[in-house]
């Protein structure tokens, strides 16, 4: 096989740094290199070493004296069928955080028919190994902790997959390329190919960085292109965790194969790779990507405000800033290490503003600092909302084992079995003072009902909220993923056919301050991957349906993942069902708010307002924060941006004059929003005078109404024209 040798640090949708960067190595396999290579066995050659306890000839040079290669089959077919053969490179390396190992490797893949066969049955092996190894006295390998191993494996499929790995847990794919991605077919028995036993040409380009973390982790690049038809594919990168190499001193770049390469032996074909070029370089105290922290919130509290966000990547700390006016100036409150801040000691009813940055040390130059994050704003109250938010994804496969999460919890949570009275989850938190007066516990009550594995007796019901049973071994069974019910004739862990968790809230032992209520915001469901959504459905007893008859049960939400329940208050004795959507699930949270006082809930206007930072005074729907010449209101009732000059939502639209059945009618389009608590009403007004205007809502109709989506609708307007002369205007306002 003959290759080009094409080498590149310009990948395809990436780009490696090259400061300060060091070449390691830099082989065409060929007399013409510098150092030069010659044809035999790679090792001995330009600091080429064979690792120990492999065999030898682990890549044969072929053809120095033109092109140049490196070939897994050798000339003697040498092969250890237990440890394969590899070879590192001396000298070792530095194993330094921020320190990153790039480079490309050219090649190609060859077979031949099986012996008696015109086609070649390939086996699934790796063909081709490399990486870094803090030990040399084995070949590298995924299954040990001490090696960093970019594994390109072939496949029975006749494609091959780029893995990363380490102490040979946790795979992961960094790319692949199908059969005809290569531009070989050696399973078929006929193509229009030249050469069906051969790939084409295609280049990997590889990247290593050893990051700051406390999992002792790499990240890990890959590209894999076809240098002929230039086709490309990458997952992007991944991190891995691998302490032994982590914690090492100093690394070897390695590399080799773990499948012999030597020719046709029974029904399988091996395949020959052969390396035109290798590149390897290193380069010291690179810097991670400088992100800027994302999702800030500001939750609002009695004289103080909780602040969260997305934690950066390898950031070493947080600036938190802070300002009292929207656009106004912001000083650095505080650093902090951790993705969350509490402000205690502000004053009720202030608006207070918020931006954090990330920070990352630079060895002995100061801090790279991120950009400041979106501001968020808030406006701390006595009558703030306290969330109860209740986490069921959990350790553990039985419920005594398992933790909840709750945050900014009031009083305590406790989950009891309905049939035993024990507690299936022990209380977390205590009880602590509210100065509303809240304390006490909100308790819920589970049963895991089932249809005993066989449809009988009947399953549950939940429109006439009957049927259903607790049978043998039934039991709420908790993972990661959330619960789900657990029955011995199915052993199964998830929410399946049949099978139901019912919820009756208990807050018998709960003492609520004057105008406080429990309102459910919502609920979550196991969501899976692409190949396997997953969702739930939701039920609600109604008390004043009688059980077995059809309407006991409310839908609240069908096939969903997340369901926002809104301003729902619960009361004592509430019972909801949660079941199965189209796959199986889990039910991974529920999300309550202790609503008090004059704490009502909040509108959509002021929802919306709020999501993009501004409070107080500063959300006023008469205000143009982003100075387009469309106020607020305007741009939430259009689907705009308050904060960007650029989004000044959907205009009205003038289609012009229509007729229908022998009358004439100006037709005027709008969106409109359609939640019920909007907070806002978008309709027309017309007048026949612009001298002395008198603005009605009237002189036209609604004849269509067409959803957009969950929060707008297109409204089509007809507008009379009886008058000689008629204005119209679209109008938003605030209800």
């Amino acid at each position: 096989m003959k290759k080009e040798l094409i080498a590149s640090w310009v990948m395809s949708g990436m780009v490696f740094v090259s400061l300060g960067q060091t070449t390691i190595i830099d082989a065409g396999f060929s007399i013409g290199d510098s150092p030069s290579y010659l044809n035999g066995d790679l090792v001995g050659q330009n600091n080429w070493t064979a690792m120990p306890n492999t065999g030898f000839n682990a890549f044969n040079i072929i053809e120095a004296a033109g092109a140049g290669y490196a070939d897994t089959r050798s000339a003697s077919d040498s092969f250890d069928g237990v440890n394969g053969n590899h070879v590192y490179f001396n000298p070792a390396m530095s194993n330094n955080v921020d320190d990153v190992w790039s480079g490309t490797c050219d090649f190609q893949l060859s077979t031949v028919p099986a012996e008696g066969s015109t086609n070649a049955t390939i086996v699934t092996a790796e063909v081709l190994t490399l990486g870094l190894s803090s030990s040399t006295t084995n070949g590298l390998s995924v299954d040990d902790d001490n090696d960093i191993v970019i594994a390109t494996k072939v496949r029975n499929t006749s494609g091959i997959v780029v893995l990363f790995q380490s102490g040979g847990v946790n795979v992961r794919v960094l790319a692949d390329l199908s059969a005809d991605e290569l531009g070989w077919n050696p399973n078929g028995t006929q193509s229009v190919q030249t050469n069906r036993f051969e790939t084409d040409p295609f280049s990997l380009d590889w990247s290593i960085r050893k990051i700051r973390s406390s999992t002792d982790e790499y990240e890990v690049t890959t590209v894999l292109s076809n240098k002929t038809t230039g086709f490309v594919n990458t997952r992007g990168g991944v991190t891995y965790g691998c302490g032994g190499i982590h914690a090492a001193d100093d690394v070897y770049f390695a590399m080799g194969h773990s499948w012999e390469s030597a020719g046709p032996t029974g029904t399988n074909t091996l395949v020959d790779l052969s390396m035109d070029a290798l590149s390897v370089e290193r380069a010291e105290n690179q810097l991670p990507a400088i992100e800027t922290p994302a999702d800030l919130t500001a939750v609002p509290e009695d004289q103080q405000i909780d602040l969260s966000w997305d934690g950066v990547a390898e950031a070493d700390s947080y600036n938190v800033k802070r300002g009292t006016e929207w656009g106004g100036t912001y000083s650095i409150l505080t650093n902090v290490t951790n993705a969350a801040l509490i402000d205690t000691g502000l004053v009720n009813g202030q608006s207070y503003y918020y931006m954090v940055s990330a920070l990352f040390a630079d060895g002995s130059n100061p801090d790279v600092e991120s950009s400041d994050s979106s501001a968020m704003g808030a406006v701390p109250s006595s009558a703030a909302f306290q969330s109860v938010l209740m986490d069921f994804r959990a350790d553990g496969t039985e419920a005594s084992s398992t933790v909840l999460t709750l945050d900014q919890l009031i009083g305590t949570v406790v989950v009891a079995s309905s049939t035993t009275g024990a507690p299936l989850i022990d209380p977390i938190k205590n009880a602590v003072t509210d100065t509303a007066g809240l304390s006490g516990v909100i308790k819920f009550n589970v049963m895991a009902l089932d249809d005993d594995g066989n449809n009988s007796p009947t399953p549950f019901v939940p429109s006439t909220w009957t049927g259903g049973v607790q049978s043998a071994g039934n039991r709420i069974a908790l993972n990661r993923a959330g619960w789900g019910v657990w029955c011995d004739a199915k052993s199964n862990d998830y929410l399946q056919n049949a099978e139901t968790l019912v919820f009756t809230v208990d807050l018998s032992e709960l003492i609520l301050g004057e105008g406080q209520n429990v309102v459910l915001n919502g609920i979550t469901f196991y969501e899976g991957d692409v190949s396997k959504p997953r969702s739930g459905d939701i039920w609600m007893r109604d008390f004043d349906v009688p059980e077995g008859t059809a309407g006991a049960g409310v839908q609240l939400a069908d096939n969903v993942v997340d369901y926002a329940a809104g301003d729902l208050i619960l009361s004592d004795g509430d019972m909801f069902a949660f079941m199965r959507g189209v796959l199986d699930t889990r039910l991974t949270g529920i999300e309550l708010d202790i609503r008090g006082g004059d704490a009502s809930p909040a509108t959509g206007y002021e929802s919306w307002i709020g999501s993009y930072g501004p409070v107080g005074p500063d959300a006023e729907g008469t205000l143009d924060l982003d100075d387009d010449g469309f106020n607020n209101l305007w741009e939430y009732g259009t689907g705009g941006d308050p904060i960007d000059p650029e989004n000044t939502g959907t205009a009205p639209v003038l289609n012009g004059l229509v007729a229908d059945g022998g009358t004439n009618y100006i037709e005027y389009v709008h969106l409109n929003r359609t939640a019920a608590n909007s907070g806002m009403d978008a309709h027309l007004e017309t007048t026949p005078d612009l001298v002395v205007p008198a603005w009605t809502n009237g002189g036209y109709v609604v004849s269509g109404r067409a959803p957009v989506d969950a929060d707008f609708e297109i409204v089509t307007n007809r507008v009379f024209t009886e008058e000689a002369a008629l204005f119209v205007k679209f109008v938003i306002e605030e209800e």
